[in-house]
């Protein structure tokens, strides 16, 4: 790969980073929702409570495998992976304000992952980035 063609600290970083967490959320997040230890289960939303543990399963599972197609993706260097991943972070970020209650750790988690989100959309439309994807882009 030419220096001109090298991918940029932050897309290695960020998609590394994203790996990692799917890989932990599979490993923690699936026996965390087929047996929920009691200070967990305080801790999670009503709507997580109500749901089935294979259904959570199937959510974290599903979860876990877009975040690491992200991950994979930004290694990669799929254009595609870029938006995806920013897509998903403001969904996570909205529909975590929707679902949880109006509580100050709640909200705080909603915060941290709004400036989270903003940090990788930035580090992810940066011009040197943006120059970097369009240079990997297949024609």
């Amino acid at each position: 790969m030419s220096e001109a063609n090298e991918r940029p600290r932050s897309v290695t970083v960020i998609g590394w980073f994203l790996v990692v967490a799917a890989v932990l959320s599979v490993l923690v997040g699936v026996p965390m929702a087929l047996a929920p230890p009691e200070p967990i289960r305080a801790f999670w939303p009503q709507i997580y409570n109500d749901a089935s543990p294979l259904a959570l399963s199937a959510f974290f599972v599903a979860a876990s495998a877009l975040t690491l197609w992200c991950g994979w993706g930004l290694l990669a260097a799929k254009a595609v992976a870029r938006s995806v991943t920013v897509g998903y972070f403001v969904v996570v970020s909205v529909v975590g304000f929707v679902l949880y209650p109006l509580e100050p750790i709640y909200v705080f988690n909603g915060l941290t992952n709004v400036g989270f989100t903003l940090v990788v959309w930035y580090f992810l439309y940066r011009p040197a980035v943006s120059d970097y994807f369009e240079s990997t882009a297949e024609t």
